[in-house]
């Protein structure tokens, strides 16, 4: 059996204009590392956005989790006139 991962760094884009849009995105993730979540170019990753619980819809964009029990890694993407006009991108790194 073949066990891929998550490579290094990945950008994700929420390509919605409208803040009610938001989805949970939940990788397997058999890491236990904790991940770097950068909003929009920033070049220091938000603290606030580090969970010690699942992500929700309600969550701001990029708040994220990394479970090593579930081995997943779950993030929270939302809508906004700025995430479409990829201003809001999130870079994830290890």
């Amino acid at each position: 059996a073949e066990v891929l991962s998550l490579p290094e760094n990945f950008m994700l884009r929420y390509w919605s204009p409208r803040p009610e849009d938001a989805v949970v995105l939940r990788f397997f993730y058999p890491d236990s590392r904790g991940v770097n979540v950068f909003v929009g170019g920033g070049k220091k990753p938000p603290m606030d956005l580090k969970l010690a619980r699942m992500p929700t819809k309600t969550d701001p964009h990029g708040s994220h989790v990394v479970d090593a029990q579930r081995l997943t890694f779950a993030i929270t993407l939302r809508g906004s006139e700025d995430g479409f006009a990829a201003r809001k991108d999130l870079v994830v790194r290890r």
